[in-house]
């Protein structure tokens, strides 16, 4: 058996499914260490499951928790307007 045979063998089917990432590949995407990553889902802060020992992130769960986060920051003043009053 060649290595593309190998490959075939041991990939999973196409669902049309999220990915599910491990701690090490949803930290990368989060631009995040995957220690901090795991305590934030071990505290509810961020979205994940735990599989025995193992955390498991769904690449949509995490792009809506972003999203969610970015929006409700938006409804915040923006730092500079902060300054300006309080120097005024």
């Amino acid at each position: 058996m060649n290595e593309s045979e190998e490959r075939q063998q041991v990939s999973l089917p196409s669902t049309g499914c999220d990915p599910i990432w491990d701690s090490e590949t949803a930290a990368g995407y989060l631009q995040i260490h995957p220690r901090t990553l795991t305590r934030m889902a071990r505290n509810r802060e961020i979205p994940g499951f735990q599989i025995g020992t193992h955390w498991r992130f769904r690449q949509s769960d995490l792009d809506e928790w972003m999203h969610l986060k970015v929006s409700s920051h938006s409804k915040l003043e923006p730092c500079s307007r902060q300054l300006e009053r309080s120097f005024v």
